[in-house]
Parts: C-alpha cells; sequence; structure tokens
C-alpha cells in the first residue's frame, strides 16, 4: 500500500495548511504569518520586534492520535494485544486557528477603545470564522473526494471554540478528526 510522503499525518497537516492558507485569500486583512504550531495551547505572545496577534497569526497543530476504525470518530477499544492484526486506520485530530489582535486601553491617554475599534475587531473575528469554515470544507472536499490513499476515510469536523481575550490577543480555533488508513509497521 503507498500513501502520500513523508507520512498520511504529515501530508494532511500539509492540507490543513494549505487550506487555511487558500481560505483567507481575498478576506479581508488576511493574517500575515501562516505555520505550524506545537503543544495544547498556541503561543501567540509578542516579542521586541513582533507583535504576531496584531500581524495576525494563522496555524495547524497537531493534536491527538489514536486507533480508530469502526467507532471513528471514537478511538477504537478493541485490545490490540490479542487481535491478529494491527489497527485499520487512525484518527489524527488537528487544531486549526487564527489569532488576532483585540482592542486595549491605551497607554499614552488611558482611553478604554472606542465602539469603532471593538466594531473592527468583531467584525474581523467574523471574517476569521468565515475562514475557518472554509478551511474545515476544503479538508473535507480532498478527503472525500479522494479516489486514492483516503477512499473511504472520514472526516468529523468539530465546533470553533472563541477565546478569551488575553495580553492584547484573541484567538478562534477549531478542531478537526480525520482519519486515515495505518500504513506503520505494527
Amino acid at each position: 500500500m503507498t500513501f502520500p510522503s513523508p507520512d498520511p499525518a504529515i501530508f494532511l497537516a500539509d492540507i490543513a495548511l494549505t487550506c487555511l492558507t487558500q481560505a483567507v485569500t481575498g478576506l479581508p486583512n488576511p493574517p500575515l504569518n501562516f505555520c505550524y504550531r506545537v503543544g495544547s495551547e498556541v503561543a501567540h505572545d509578542i516579542d521586541q520586534l513582533n507583535d504576531l496577534c496584531c500581524q495576525g497569526l494563522a496555524y495547524v497543530s497537531l493534536g491527538d492520535t489514536f486507533p480508530s476504525s469502526d467507532s471513528f470518530p471514537e478511538q477504537d477499544i478493541i485490545r490490540q494485544a490479542n487481535t491478529q492484526c494491527a489497527p485499520a486506520a487512525w484518527s489524527q485530530q488537528y487544531r486549526i486557528g487564527i489569532v488576532r489582535c483585540v482592542p486595549v486601553v491605551s497607554s499614552e491617554t488611558g482611553a478604554m477603545p472606542t465602539c469603532a475599534e471593538w466594531n473592527a475587531a468583531a467584525l474581523q473575528n467574523m471574517w476569521d470564522s468565515v475562514a475557518l469554515r472554509r478551511t474545515a470544507c476544503c479538508i473535507r472536499n480532498y478527503i472525500t473526494n479522494n479516489e486514492g490513499f483516503f477512499l473511504g476515510m472520514s472526516v468529523v469536523i468539530e465546533r470553533q471554540t472563541q477565546g478569551t481575550p488575553l495580553g492584547g490577543c484573541v484567538e478562534r480555533s477549531m478542531t478537526m478528526s480525520l482519519q486515515f488508513p495505518n500504513c506503520d509497521t505494527c
């Protein structure tokens, strides 16, 4: 059996990042940074030279991986040590998100953000929601229209979540569970 190079999970992460990049094309104020992130909490703090959240950060992060074939998207509960065959398929979760600035109190005057500033941030958040929905459709269409390696595999698009503003940044993200055939030698 052949699979996408270099590994199905890495290949799907590439598809997710490509879909995310395409999804913001033509939308107002696309993020400047598109990259992978690691961990359950995506770092989006500023450093001395860059303010990633104000530039906009669009990311894909690898989540949980577990055997899942008959019960996808749930984990298979068959005891692998007692079976003749390795797991038939894996479930791979991906977190896909966009980090942006939110208005904060002015350091010069101490003034609260205006309604216009909050309205602009809220509208940007709505456009980011559109981008994440488009990303989910792009990934789903890739998997379901694939007549090769991913034939018969499933996709679960989970809810979008809105993070709480933190340090002048806010994050909107979603999780997707993608199934792929087991090609590892078990």
